[in-house]
């Protein structure tokens, strides 16, 4: 069956004409498959029945999956080692990542290189406590306390986006979110919007002062200093991570044209260990809602 089929996405939830839906429960009845089917598949997506049955056996490389309840993620961490290559890329298309389970798949995913998660707003994987404050000792927090007011320059825009990405990352570079020691591509993908117009030195400075919404809703903003001081840190426990990227995709429709536009924050790292940020923007028009690790790493 389907001897030449490179990349499968299959979605088992439908309805079908009698108005029954098919889910995964079904699924799980069918019978397994033989792994002379689609023999050479290297790209997988789908829920984790679909995997289970897809992945083990073949020459799976890039997986993304969805509809898991963390508890089941041991189990698909499992299933995904079966494949007979080593897979490199995995991209998951739902909500927060517990560090739990990060562990349980850095563990697993031995050769994992490329990763994209779902960035939270809230939730036990942004600390309740902005890590700078109780981490004084520790680089970053040695220069955000030289940080008592807010300058009228230097923080990174829009800053409550900044500060959400910025935070988890700080998690990673103290250790308290493990990543694949392998890791070269990062990206958190969230709904929160990157486009927002650079603003002069003026409105800077009256937004930081002026916004205590964002200020006692996300923390303290961050400078591109301290970010800097957070990425060093990442590059020593994480010495093949060369781009870590914050991506959000919004889309409009006009007659039968759907237009999808793309954003993503960037930081990458040169062969000096530099870390530069740049911002990204693609638009384009799709049948599918869909972004790709190769269209921007």
């Amino acid at each position: 069956m389907c001897p030449n089929l490179l990349f499968l996405e299959l979605d088992i939830i439908f309805r079908r004409h009698d108005s029954v839906f098919f889910d995964d429960d079904d699924f799980r009845s069918l019978p397994p498959l033989p792994s002379t089917s689609i023999p050479l598949l290297k790209s997988f997506r789908g829920s984790r029945p679909a995997i289970k049955m897809f992945v083990p056996r073949r020459p799976v490389e890039s997986v993304c999956f969805d509809q898991a309840y963390w508890p089941e993620c041991v189990d698909i961490f499992s299933d995904i080692s079966r494949s007979t290559r080593s897979v490199d890329t995995l991209i998951y298309a739902g909500s927060g990542v517990q560090p739990s389970v990060l562990k349980n798949m850095y563990k697993t995913l031995t050769g994992l290189r490329k990763l994209r998660l779902e960035l939270p707003k809230y939730g036990s994987t942004i600390p309740d406590q902005d890590p700078r404050s109780s981490n004084p000792g520790t680089v970053v927090g040695k220069r955000a306390q030289k940080i008592n007011e807010f300058p009228s320059s230097g923080f990174l825009y829009p800053h409550s986006v900044h500060i959400l990405y910025l935070t988890y990352l700080y998690c990673i570079a103290l250790g308290k979110v493990n990543l694949p020691e392998g890791l070269e591509i990062l990206e958190l993908k969230t709904d929160m919007h990157l486009d927002r117009p650079e603003l002069d030195s003026n409105e800077r400075h009256d937004v930081v002062n002026s916004d205590k919404e964002i200020i006692s809703r996300y923390g303290q903003p961050y400078t591109h200093e301290m970010a800097c001081s957070i990425l060093d840190s990442i590059s020593i426990l994480y010495p093949k991570m060369k781009h870590i990227q914050i991506i959000n995709q919004d889309r409009t429709s006009r007659w039968t044209v759907t237009r999808y536009h793309f954003y993503a924050l960037k930081w990458a790292r040169d062969e000096r260990s530099n870390w530069t940020y740049t911002d990204l923007k693609e638009e384009c028009s799709r049948s599918e809602d869909d972004y790709k690790f190769d269209s921007i790493a």
